[in-house]
């Protein structure tokens, strides 16, 4: 997906990352593509791959994967639909960094670069995450972040050292 301008609200495509450390965590995160599948479409999904934590490391590894998803909503919209389904999945919030049952964050959409204090499109962490450059890779090869820079690039320049292994297909 390359993210260009959206011309009108029919077929938003939006780049999201969902990862999950408690709990059954490969539940959790097929407990969000269903509610996801509720209020959009998903498009395509990646394998769902096993992360060291960040930043607060004494905490179990997450599940972590990207999807393509579709939905007839601006971001800010998106965001706020994305926090019910946290908040329904049992998402609690503790500190940064902290463990989650489930989180989902919107990396990439197809419209115009987004940046207030309550969200940043493309994500302002995404170069620096393995856990979600890695699985776009596997869902858009040919990716090429707003700057114009390769997936591959990214991933040669992304400082992330955290173990990350595949855990299962989709």
């Amino acid at each position: 997906m390359t993210c260009k301008r959206a011309k009108n609200l029919q077929n938003v495509k939006y780049i999201l990352s969902l990862g999950s450390n408690c709990g059954k965590r490969k539940d959790s995160l097929q407990e969000a593509f269903d509610e996801l599948e509720k209020i959009g479409h998903i498009i395509r999904r990646s394998a769902v791959y096993e992360t060291e934590a960040i930043g607060f490391t004494e905490q179990n590894s997450f599940l972590n994967t990207v999807c393509f998803f579709e939905i007839f909503c601006r971001p800010f919209r998106l965001l706020w639909k994305l926090k019910a389904i946290e908040c329904k999945l049992g998402r609690m919030r503790s500190f940064r960094w902290g463990p989650r049952k489930i989180d989902i964050d919107i990396i990439d959409w197809d419209g115009e670069a987004v940046q207030t204090d309550m969200l940043t499109i493309p994500h302002k962490e995404m170069e620096k995450r393995n856990f979600v450059l890695l699985p776009l890779r596997e869902l858009e090869p040919a990716y090429r972040s707003r700057a114009g820079k390769p997936i591959e690039a990214l991933i040669e320049d992304c400082k992330d050292q955290g173990r990350i292994k595949l855990f299962a297909d989709k």
